[in-house]
């Protein structure tokens, strides 16, 4: 959540008055950070909520827009929040009467610690919708939004949750950090009579683009609570240049300021390459002078900085992976508000390829036969998750439809992402589910991405087959560019995500085009003609009855419609597809089959010319 409420005392009452106010004084000097709060003096009921802002990089920390309900005894909360700790993930929440959280996790392909982006909320008694870049992102509609009905604050911060489970691990090196506002807008909700949003449903009401502090409109905090790990300081407010700069520090150095020089978090290296995180963005002339990086017995030969300004990717001669190796830094500076330069740093360069597949991992369970053991992802590891809590069933559960019932007994629930480090090849990704909490069909709803492509939407695991019963999705041509595979989860309704088991699984191409490692019960041929100007035609077949959808996406993400779904008998089948309402451009075309209670999916790169 982007706010809460300070941690109760249960203090006798025979404690004197000024003993309590000790306490409090003790208790909050010993917050070791400085966090920083925008809020309005005004509250508003409904409306629609906007901001462009840039969200500061970091694990440990959350930069937000949201509004609150400041006072009273039902809780009333609605929340962007962007944690530092990913690259490709927003959080949506509302929380209701109760302290009840309804959160969703959205994919992104643009890292929101880059550049600007524009976000908006669109509240009304009826939906709660969030916006990215103009785009609707997600919905609730649930009967919870119609307790969202008490007047709510417009409220900015950036803080360091106590909770390393849900924002990672804070390292003080990263201080300080930065979240730049450029602007926000606020537009009252008037049914039929507006001038934007959604029907235009709403009135614009004002716009400030922060060249100064308003502050008949807006007020700096003071406080803190229980679940912060600062202190709010209206030094970490500071109106500069055309925006508003939230500030997270430590306890002295407050302010717009920087006196720290960059250093370097850690290094990977493997082969001819070494890949380098710094601990805060940094000046690109000088993190790519090749001279400003050693390691001992191995050329350097090249360096790039990377688009998130704080990775280098080193070119060097060949590393041997049985050695030992240094990379030692100097004379890189910092960028702006910093004037600093590193004067030496030296950290060991951990060695691997990452895994080489097959690779099975027991997700939320210990290791079991093949299956490796889950563990929490790092830059130190090879795999691993990033949030969620474990929920196991107990070892004499039987688990319907599979022989690795101690893997399907296992789970991972309110799951973001789950990654693996495998080598620039293409692969088979089988993702294990078993739904061992609930009984009834949409309860727990969840879409999964799988290097950017979304190969599941509305994964309703009782629907798709029934209570601790093993269903897989089988995806097929998963191509690694990066050396990590990302596999992301992003909740439909306000339940978790949950997922058991991975088998990843490198596909062997003969001459033909087919893989020798796929299923035998679903095979999908490329698309042809590809490029195609009018129709292309795509060949699947089926070991057993099933169903087979198709739907084709443009490069954002939105669908461009559904070209097939039907029941299929076992056997070769075609399907040819007539791309006469849509313009020359490049296209995703996702295939799916369900077989035997498995879902497998495959998706393509498809070129119309016109």
């Amino acid at each position: 959540m982007a706010y809460s409420s300070i941690t109760n005392l249960y203090l006798s009452k025979f404690i004197r008055p000024f003993f309590i106010i000790l306490i409090l004084a003790v208790t909050l000097e010993a917050k070791p950070y400085r966090g920083a709060e925008l809020r309005t003096n005004e509250a508003y009921t409904y409306g629609r909520f906007a901001v462009r802002y840039q969200s500061a990089p970091g694990a440990g920390q959350t930069s937000t827009f949201f509004t609150y309900h400041d006072g009273g005894i039902e809780w009333n909360e609605i929340d962007i929040e962007i944690l530092g700790r990913y690259t490709d993930d927003i959080q949506f929440n509302a929380i209701t009467p109760g302290q009840t959280n309804n959160v969703n996790h959205s994919y992104t392909e643009d890292n929101p610690h880059i550049g600007f982006h524009t976000y908006a909320f669109e509240w009304t008694p009826d939906y709660v919708a969030w916006y990215m870049d103009g785009e609707e992102v997600y919905r609730q509609t649930g009967d919870h939004v119609q307790t969202l009905n008490h007047p709510q604050k417009i409220m900015m911060n950036i803080w360091p949750p106590m909770y390393p489970g849900w924002v990672g691990e804070l390292d003080p090196e990263i201080l300080p950090v930065f979240a730049y506002y450029d602007w926000v807008e606020y537009a009252s909700y008037t049914p039929g009579e507006g001038d934007i949003g959604t029907d235009n449903n709403f009135t614009h009401q004002w716009h400030d683009d922060f060249d100064s502090w308003n502050q008949t409109r807006w007020s700096k905090a003071t406080h803190t609570w229980g679940g912060n790990n600062s202190d709010f300081t209206p030094d970490n407010v500071v109106f500069k240049d055309g925006y508003m700069i939230l500030c997270l520090t430590d306890e002295t150095n407050t302010g717009y300021q920087d006196q720290s020089p960059p250093t370097i978090l850690w290094a990977r290296g493997y082969g001819h390459q070494v890949t380098a995180k710094f601990s805060e963005p940094v000046d690109s002339t000088s993190a790519e002078i090749v001279s400003n990086y050693s390691i001992s017995g191995i050329t350097v030969s090249g360096v790039e900085l990377q688009a998130d300004g704080q990775t280098v990717v080193l070119s060097t001669s060949l590393l041997d992976e049985t050695s030992d190796y240094s990379l030692v830094c100097f004379n890189v500076k910092d960028t702006p508000p910093g004037d600093n330069k590193l004067l030496g740093a030296n950290v060991p360069i951990v060695m691997s390829a990452g895994m080489q597949a097959p690779v099975r991992i027991n997700v939320g369970g210990n290791a079991q036969d093949e299956f490796l053991g889950d563990q929490l992802w790092t830059p130190e590891v090879d795999y691993g998750y990033e949030d969620g809590s474990p929920a196991s069933l107990p070892s004499t559960s039987e688990i319907s439809g599979t022989d690795l019932d101690a893997v399907y007994r296992d789970g991972r629930q309110g799951l973001v992402a789950y990654r693996v480090r495998l080598p620039g090849r293409k692969y088979t990704v089988r993702l294990m589910f078993s739904e061992n909490q609930y009984t009834d069909a949409a309860w727990r709803t969840f879409d999964v991405y799988i290097e950017g492509n979304r190969v599941v939407d509305d994964l309703d695991l009782i629907e798709a087959s029934a209570a601790k019963t093993a269903f897989d999705v089988i995806t097929e041509g998963v191509t690694v560019r990066d050396g990590v595979l990302d596999i992301f989860f992003s909740d439909v309704h306000h339940s978790k995500p949950v997922l058991n088991g991975i088998e990843v699984l490198e596909e062997e191409t003969s001459v033909n085009g087919h893989s020798h490692n796929l299923p035998p019960a679903f095979r999908i041929q490329p698309a042809y003609p590809n490029p195609f100007n009018a129709s292309t035609t795509l060949t699947y077949s089926l070991g057993s009855d099933g169903s087979v959808s198709a739907e084709v996406f443009n490069l954002q993400g939105q669908s461009m419609g559904t070209v097939l779904n039907t029941p299929a008998a076992p056997g070769v089948h075609t399907m040819r597809w007539n791309a006469t309402n849509l313009g020359s451009g490049i296209y995703l075309i996702r295939i799916q089959a369900i077989v035997e209670k498995k879902l497998y999916s495959n998706t393509q790169k498809i070129v119309l010319l016109k």
